[in-house]
C-alpha cells in the first residue's frame, strides 16, 4: 500500500504524514516503523545500501504483525533514490507493508 503526501505548504504535508502514521500505528501496534531519509540513502563504501534496504522492505514481514509502517522522508531529493524508487513502484504498491512518502 502506498500513501504518497506533497505539497508546497510542507509542515501541512508533514502534519498530515504523522497523523497518518499515528492511525497506522493505532491499527497495527505491532507493525515494525521504518523510516528512509535522503541522506541515509547511499553510502560511499556501499552505494547499492539504499536499493538494496528498499527491496528488503518490500519483500519482507514481520514476526507478529505481517506488515512494516515504512516512511519515506523526502528522498526525492536524492536523484539516485528517486530513479530507484520509480522503477520499483510496481512492487511497491503490490507489498503486504505500507509505505508512506512525504515529498516536496
Amino acid at each position: 500500500m502506498l500513501y504518497f503526501l506533497h505539497g508546497t505548504d510542507t509542515d501541512k504535508a508533514r502534519e498530515k504524514a504523522h497523523e497518518t502514521l499515528a492511525v497506522l500505528q493505532k491499527k497495527k501496534p505491532g507493525a515494525e516503523l521504518f523510516r528512509f531519509e535522503s541522506d541515509g540513502w547511499s553510502d560511499p563504501e556501499n552505494p547499492t545500501r539504499g536499493e538494496a534496504r528498499l527491496d528488503e522492505l518490500i519483500a519482507s514481514q514481520g514476526l507478529f504483525e505481517r506488515k512494516f509502517i515504512v516512511f519515506v522522508n523526502r528522498l526525492f531529493e536524492n536523484a539516485e533514490a528517486k530513479e530507484t524508487i520509480v522503477k520499483k513502484l510496481s512492487a511497491l504498491a503490490k507489498s503486504e507493508n505500507i509505505f508512506i512518502f512525504l515529498e516536496g
